[in-house]
């Protein structure tokens, strides 16, 4: 980070300071926000354990 942005060198401290506040935001907005047009309603759970169940069935 120091860097890349060496003219912001309080970059890093900051960005250490939002993960708890990242933490906080549930899966189910995480899921809205970045995979709902692509895969509906469907939880990003099911969907990864369906892939997985894929993958072993192929090997």
């Amino acid at each position: 980070v120091r860097g890349r942005y060496s003219r912001q060198p309080t970059r890093f401290g900051r960005l250490l300071l939002m993960l708890p506040n990242l933490r906080a935001v549930r899966q189910a907005t995480i899921e809205r926000l970045f995979f709902k047009e692509t895969i509906g309603d469907i939880p990003i759970q099911r969907l990864l354990g369906d892939m997985y169940h894929m993958e072993k069935s192929y090997a």
